[in-house]
């Protein structure tokens, strides 16, 4: 990938440079050694004419890698923005998702507050109807009972002017009778 290219690159940095060099000195050399020697001059010339060929490819090839690595590095550099991107889209869209969720059960809970004291309300209403209700009939109560006690007491008064009458009746009819 673009790290790999770029390191092949690297790599072929001194490379390149040695072979410059190696011309370059073997060009001196060849001028030094060719001063009287035709023949040898047209080798020589040749020989400097092959390397400064191969110092051309060299550049050539160094400039391509050079354009291929920077087209690995910036689309490269484009994926990773479009992984950041889709990242950070997803994360906004978590956190929006997170925050109107929280924003419902806060409202929720709000709502769930207010019906409980509302049902609250209620129950002390209807405690205290109860109460007030246990009251008027506890007093109802006492008053049926003591109006039963009056009654009782009424009935056993007559119970004993009935029984008194019945003697007297019983008596009078002996009374007759004899």
């Amino acid at each position: 990938s673009a790290a790999s290219a770029v390191a092949g690159a690297a790599t072929q940095l001194p490379r390149v440079a040695k072979l410059r060099e190696e011309t370059k000195t073997q060009g001196r050399e060849l001028e030094i050694a060719s001063s009287g020697l035709s023949q040898s001059e047209q080798t020589l010339i040749r020989r400097i004419a092959e390397l400064e060929n191969a110092v051309v490819l060299i550049d050539r090839e160094y400039e391509r890698l050079s354009r291929q690595l920077k087209l690995d590095f910036d689309e490269t550099l484009k994926r990773e923005l479009e992984d950041l991107d889709r990242k950070l889209r997803e994360q906004f869209e978590y956190e929006k998702e997170r925050t109107q969720k929280l924003a419902r059960d806060e409202s929720k809970l709000k709502m769930d507050v207010q019906s409980g004291i509302m049902q609250q309300k209620y129950n002390l209403e209807k405690f205290q109807y109860v109460q007030d209700y246990s009251r008027a009939r506890k007093e109802e109560v006492k008053k049926m009972m003591k109006e039963q006690r009056e009654l009782n007491l009424a009935n056993k008064k007559l119970e004993g002017a009935l029984l008194a009458t019945r003697k007297e009746l019983e008596t009078l009819r002996e009374k007759n009778k004899k």
